[in-house]
């Protein structure tokens, strides 16, 4: 799965690069002024290149997605180990059951004396 993921971003990464080139006159290109009124303060930018413009918006949406699947990390993460911990605490229950079972048993067999011990019929000798 791991080599999978490095092939799918290096086939990802070879397409950005090759629309990056193809296009690089667009890229290069400045914009002359740049504004943005966001009604109590107008902002405004001159002679930005686009190439830059678009690696900060791209930048800007890339730490929005992180963000916002961060929390569901967290929460899945927190759950594993909760999982985790009750799987451990399961485990020990079990061994300590397997102990007390088999204590039981070998004082089981020690208490019984051997001429309570029933022999076992053999059944293939009343067939013949």
């Amino acid at each position: 799965m791991k080599r999978f993921k490095l092939i799918l971003l290096l086939i990802i990464a070879g397409f950005i690069g090759l629309f990056v080139y193809q296009n690089l006159a667009v890229f290069a290109h400045p914009f002359e002024v740049l504004r943005l009124n966001i009604g109590v303060k107008q902002y405004k930018v001159e002679n930005i290149q686009a190439s830059i413009f678009f690696l900060v918006f791209f930048l800007l949406g890339f730490l929005l997605a992180f963000f916002l699947g961060l929390r569901e990390r967290l929460k899945a993460r927190r759950a594993l180990k909760a999982n985790d911990n009750k799987i451990k605490k399961m485990e020990e229950e079990l061994n300590t059951l397997r102990d007390l079972s088999a204590a039981s048993e070998s004082t089981a067999v020690e208490d019984v004396a051997p001429e309570d011990v029933v022999p076992e019929r053999n059944t293939s000798e009343e067939i013949i």
